[in-house]
Protein backbone atom coordinates (compact mmCIF):
# COMPACT_ATOMS: atom_id res chain seq x y z
CA UNK A 1 0.00 0.00 0.00
CA UNK A 2 2.49 2.34 1.10
CA UNK A 3 4.66 1.73 -2.41
CA UNK A 4 1.22 2.23 -4.54
CA UNK A 5 1.38 5.49 -2.45
CA UNK A 6 4.66 6.52 -3.42
CA UNK A 7 4.27 5.70 -6.68
CA UNK A 8 1.15 8.02 -7.26
CA UNK A 9 3.02 10.83 -5.49
CA UNK A 10 5.71 10.15 -8.22
CA UNK A 11 3.31 10.37 -10.94
CA UNK A 12 1.38 13.25 -9.69
CA UNK A 13 4.12 15.61 -7.66
CA UNK A 14 7.27 15.66 -9.55
CA UNK A 15 6.03 16.53 -13.12
CA UNK A 16 4.04 19.37 -11.39
CA UNK A 17 6.68 20.38 -9.45
CA UNK A 18 8.96 20.41 -12.47
CA UNK A 19 6.44 23.19 -14.34
CA UNK A 20 6.53 26.20 -11.46
CA UNK A 21 7.89 29.50 -12.92
CA UNK A 22 8.32 32.94 -11.54
CA UNK A 23 7.21 35.67 -13.94
CA UNK A 24 10.26 37.70 -14.83
CA UNK A 25 10.24 41.26 -13.56
CA UNK A 26 11.55 44.52 -16.03
CA UNK A 27 12.53 47.81 -14.31
CA UNK A 28 13.59 50.81 -15.76
CA UNK A 29 14.74 53.74 -13.18
CA UNK A 30 14.89 57.31 -14.96
CA UNK A 31 16.68 60.04 -13.07
CA UNK A 32 15.14 64.07 -13.70
CA UNK A 33 18.44 65.80 -11.58
CA UNK A 34 15.52 67.42 -9.95
CA UNK A 35 13.01 68.68 -12.14
CA UNK A 36 10.93 71.75 -11.26
CA UNK A 37 7.43 71.85 -11.62
CA UNK A 38 5.07 74.54 -10.15
CA UNK A 39 1.56 76.45 -11.51
CA UNK A 40 2.33 79.55 -10.55
CA UNK A 41 4.66 81.99 -11.61
CA UNK A 42 7.42 81.98 -14.83
CA UNK A 43 6.92 78.05 -14.72
CA UNK A 44 2.95 78.19 -15.04
CA UNK A 45 1.07 74.96 -15.58
CA UNK A 46 4.58 73.46 -15.77
CA UNK A 47 4.34 69.69 -17.72
CA UNK A 48 7.60 67.26 -17.80
CA UNK A 49 7.23 65.06 -20.44
CA UNK A 50 9.65 61.28 -20.04
CA UNK A 51 9.69 58.12 -21.32
CA UNK A 52 10.88 54.33 -19.68
CA UNK A 53 12.28 52.28 -22.23
CA UNK A 54 12.28 48.49 -20.67
CA UNK A 55 14.41 47.07 -23.65
CA UNK A 56 17.29 48.46 -21.74
CA UNK A 57 16.85 46.14 -19.42
CA UNK A 58 15.71 42.72 -21.78
CA UNK A 59 11.98 43.32 -22.49
CA UNK A 60 11.85 41.45 -26.19
CA UNK A 61 9.45 43.53 -28.15
CA UNK A 62 7.09 41.01 -29.78
CA UNK A 63 8.19 38.33 -27.56
CA UNK A 64 7.97 39.53 -24.13
CA UNK A 65 4.89 39.97 -22.18
CA UNK A 66 4.27 42.35 -19.49
CA UNK A 67 0.89 41.58 -17.68
CA UNK A 68 0.63 44.19 -14.49
CA UNK A 69 2.97 47.49 -14.15
CA UNK A 70 3.53 49.79 -11.50
CA UNK A 71 5.15 53.22 -11.71
CA UNK A 72 6.90 54.91 -8.59
CA UNK A 73 8.37 58.64 -9.02
CA UNK A 74 9.90 60.56 -5.93
CA UNK A 75 8.82 63.72 -5.65
CA UNK A 76 9.64 66.44 -2.89
CA UNK A 77 8.52 70.19 -1.48
CA UNK A 78 10.62 73.67 -2.34
CA UNK A 79 10.39 74.00 1.89
CA UNK A 80 8.22 77.28 1.25
CA UNK A 81 4.60 77.42 3.39
CA UNK A 82 2.58 76.92 0.60
CA UNK A 83 -0.63 75.59 0.14
CA UNK A 84 -1.12 71.68 -0.66
CA UNK A 85 0.71 70.83 -3.84
CA UNK A 86 -1.22 69.01 -6.58
CA UNK A 87 0.03 67.03 -9.86
CA UNK A 88 -1.59 65.15 -12.99
CA UNK A 89 0.02 61.81 -13.80
CA UNK A 90 -0.52 61.17 -17.22
CA UNK A 91 -0.37 57.74 -17.54
CA UNK A 92 -1.18 55.81 -21.42
CA UNK A 93 -4.41 54.59 -20.68
CA UNK A 94 -7.72 56.75 -19.90
CA UNK A 95 -8.49 55.08 -16.79
CA UNK A 96 -5.57 55.16 -14.86
CA UNK A 97 -4.75 58.91 -14.97
CA UNK A 98 -4.86 60.55 -12.00
CA UNK A 99 -4.75 63.83 -9.16
CA UNK A 100 -2.28 62.79 -6.65
CA UNK A 101 -2.25 65.20 -3.84
CA UNK A 102 2.02 65.33 -3.46
CA UNK A 103 3.25 64.11 0.28
CA UNK A 104 6.57 64.23 -0.63
CA UNK A 105 7.50 60.93 -0.68
CA UNK A 106 7.56 58.16 -3.05
CA UNK A 107 4.58 58.07 -5.25
CA UNK A 108 3.17 54.84 -7.00
CA UNK A 109 0.76 54.70 -9.78
CA UNK A 110 -0.33 51.51 -11.70
CA UNK A 111 -0.47 51.16 -15.20
CA UNK A 112 -3.68 51.16 -17.32
CA UNK A 113 -4.15 48.52 -19.97
CA UNK A 114 -3.19 50.78 -22.79
CA UNK A 115 0.16 51.28 -20.71
CA UNK A 116 0.72 47.73 -20.86
CA UNK A 117 -0.44 47.97 -24.49
CA UNK A 118 2.27 50.47 -25.23
CA UNK A 119 4.76 48.55 -23.33
CA UNK A 120 4.12 45.43 -25.04
CA UNK A 121 4.28 47.24 -28.65
CA UNK A 122 6.79 49.09 -28.03
CA UNK A 123 8.90 48.51 -24.97
CA UNK A 124 7.96 51.47 -23.85
CA UNK A 125 6.11 54.11 -21.63
CA UNK A 126 5.59 57.41 -21.91
CA UNK A 127 4.42 59.64 -19.03
CA UNK A 128 3.69 63.41 -18.28
CA UNK A 129 3.45 65.05 -14.23
CA UNK A 130 1.81 68.33 -14.47
CA UNK A 131 1.59 70.67 -12.08
CA UNK A 132 -1.83 71.55 -11.11
CA UNK A 133 -1.69 73.08 -7.74
CA UNK A 134 1.41 74.72 -6.01
CA UNK A 135 4.97 73.44 -6.69
CA UNK A 136 7.65 70.69 -6.36
CA UNK A 137 10.50 69.09 -7.33
CA UNK A 138 10.46 65.70 -9.26
CA UNK A 139 13.56 63.51 -7.51
CA UNK A 140 12.99 60.60 -9.95
CA UNK A 141 11.06 57.79 -11.50
CA UNK A 142 11.05 53.77 -11.34
CA UNK A 143 8.63 51.47 -13.72
CA UNK A 144 7.93 47.79 -12.87
CA UNK A 145 6.97 45.48 -15.13
CA UNK A 146 5.48 41.64 -14.46
CA UNK A 147 4.63 39.34 -16.93
CA UNK A 148 5.91 36.21 -19.04
CA UNK A 149 9.25 36.19 -20.66
CA UNK A 150 10.02 34.54 -23.84
CA UNK A 151 12.39 31.23 -23.69
CA UNK A 152 14.17 31.07 -26.85
CA UNK A 153 15.21 27.39 -26.31
CA UNK A 154 12.28 24.54 -26.54
CA UNK A 155 14.57 21.84 -25.58
CA UNK A 156 13.71 20.58 -21.86
CA UNK A 157 15.52 20.49 -19.16
CA UNK A 158 17.54 17.71 -17.68
CA UNK A 159 16.08 18.24 -14.46
CA UNK A 160 12.95 17.84 -16.29
CA UNK A 161 13.73 14.63 -17.91
CA UNK A 162 15.04 13.22 -14.83
CA UNK A 163 12.05 13.83 -13.34
CA UNK A 164 9.56 12.71 -16.15
CA UNK A 165 12.03 9.55 -16.38
CA UNK A 166 11.46 9.27 -12.77
CA UNK A 167 7.59 9.28 -13.18
CA UNK A 168 7.48 6.42 -15.89
CA UNK A 169 9.85 4.05 -13.57
CA UNK A 170 7.28 4.74 -11.14
CA UNK A 171 4.52 3.68 -13.30
CA UNK A 172 6.15 0.69 -14.44
CA UNK A 173 7.32 -0.26 -11.34
CA UNK A 174 3.74 -0.32 -10.04
CA UNK A 175 2.27 -2.00 -13.10
CA UNK A 176 5.32 -4.88 -12.36
CA UNK A 177 4.03 -4.92 -8.90
CA UNK A 178 0.71 -5.10 -9.76
CA UNK A 179 0.99 -8.27 -12.14
CA UNK A 180 3.09 -10.08 -9.03
CA UNK A 181 0.39 -9.64 -6.37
Amino acid sequence: MLKKMLAILTIIAIPALSQATVAPTWVDHVDFDDQYLSSNGPHKNDTYTFTHDLTDDGFDVGLDEALHGLLVFGVYDDSRLDLPEVAYIDIAGLIFDEFEAINFNYEAANVGIKGIAEINSTGMLEVSISALFGDFWLADSTLKAWGHEHTSTSVPEPGTLILLSFSLLGIAGARRFKKSA
